[in-house]
């Protein structure tokens, strides 16, 4: 075999070679592609994740204020509350002093039987 012979079929151990090599860069190429359409769904995945963390905040938020209405609403009831104790022990006091001049009538009141109304 000549040394052109050689020669060629190196080349075309080259050419195979680098035949092999530009599918083996196309290859990477396609994995790098879907890779970054890998990289897009998790950046979509996150920016889904943080709307949602943000409509939790949201929500939590106006828990929060609907919790601060409440313990307003409650503070209210109790003021309530105490001012209805607060009747009550005049309505007390009043019902005690009706109770003591009725005694107090009573004795200087003859006693009037229901038969005698009629």
């Amino acid at each position: 075999m000549g040394i052109d012979q050689v020669a060629g079929k190196t080349a075309q151990v080259r050419l195979g070679i680098a035949q092999v090599a530009g599918k083996t860069a196309q290859v990477q190429l396609e994995i790098a592609q879907v890779a970054g359409k890998t990289a897009q769904v998790r950046l979509e995945i996150a920016q889904v994740a943080g709307k949602t963390a943000q409509v939790r905040l949201g929500i939590a938020q106006v828990a929060g204020k609907t919790a601060q209405v409440r313990l307003g609403i409650a503070q209210v009831a109790g003021k309530t509350a105490q001012h209805q104790v607060k009747i009550a022990r005049v309505g007390e006091e009043i019902a005690q002093e009706v109770i003591k001049t009725a005694k107090i009538a009573k004795i200087k009141a003859p006693i009037i039987q229901v038969s005698e109304i009629q």
